[in-house]
Formats: structure tokens, C-alpha cells, sequence
């Protein structure tokens, strides 16, 4: 339904009528503790990296992150959030691109800094990496994230 078609009295009224993720979204709608992601540089980060880097980016938020394909590796660097996707791995992907920086390659998804349970990745297209190890959609070391999704590695 078109937001001007619900009745509104209150600006409180407004914000609950509001899907919770849409694209251009009002900043106000915007639940404490998520981050969105989308290429179009329209929300709060373009790339995932950058959302998880960033120094407001703490342990219990959420990245959600807009449909289309990130060409790049992420590493949650120890931090215990939530990546997930607005429309589930057909609409949204990290790509790879195969190969990596150093020599052998390198995964798309690296945990390496003792992530645990609280570290999830729900409902994206992980493709594209490689590793001398053997794989390379996602790398655990020393770390045990979630992947809700059982669609999120190709």
C-alpha cells in the first residue's frame, strides 16, 4: 500500500505504518542499531566492509543490506552482528571475484578474530572466492559464525 493511503493523525502513527526496511526509507524509521547497506550511496554505507568497520558499528546491530551484487570480501573483524539481506541470497550477493590479494586467494567471507554464535550471516549469495586451503566462500578460524540461511554459500 502507498504510505499516504494510511490514516494518520500523529507522526508516531506514520512511523509504524512504514515497512521496516524500504528502499529511501526515512531516517527516523530506522531502528536503533541497524545499518543499511545499498550501491546506490542513498543509505547510511556503500559497501558491507565499510558498515562493519565503522566505529558505530557495535556488537548486536544489523547490517541490512540492499538487494544487488558487492564485489568484495568481508571480514567481521570480531564483531558479534548480524549481516542480512533485505530479500533473501536470490536478491542479494557478495561476489569474490575469485582469486584475492595474496598469493592463493582468499575467501569471500573470513572470520578470524574468535567470532562466535553471535556473528550471523542470514540470507546472502556468497560466491566466488578462493583459497590454497581448499574452498572459499566463507573461512572459520579460531571462530564459529552462524549462517542461518542454509542458501548463503555457492
Amino acid at each position: 500500500r502507498d504510505l499516504h493511503s494510511f490514516p494518520t493523525r500523529r507522526s508516531s502513527d506514520l512511523i509504524a505504518c512504514i515497512p521496516r526496511y524500504h528502499h529511501n526509507i526515512a531516517p527516523e524509521t530506522v531502528q536503533d542499531g541497524e545499518w543499511i547497506v545499498s550501491k546506490d550511496g542513498k543509505e547510511h554505507y556503500t559497501t558491507i566492509q565499510e558498515a562493519i568497520d565503522a566505529p558505530t558499528t557495535v556488537d548486536g546491530d544489523t547490517v541490512v543490506i540492499y538487494d544487488g551484487t558487492y564485489f568484495e570480501r568481508i571480514n567481521f573483524n570480531g564483531k558479534a552482528i548480524t549481516l542480512r539481506s533485505l530479500n533473501g541470497p536470490a536478491s542479494t550477493i557478495i561476489d569474490g571475484e575469485g582469486g584475492g590479494p595474496d598469493f592463493g586467494g582468499s575467501p569471500v567471507v573470513h572470520c578470524n578474530h574468535g567470532e562466535g554464535l553471535d556473528s550471523v550471516i542470514d540470507g546472502l549469495t556468497i560466491q566466488n572466492g578462493s583459497f590454497y586451503y581448499g574452498g572459499g566462500g566463507i573461512s572459520l578460524y579460531r571462530s564459529s559464525a552462524l549462517i542461518r540461511d542454509r542458501k548463503s554459500v555457492v
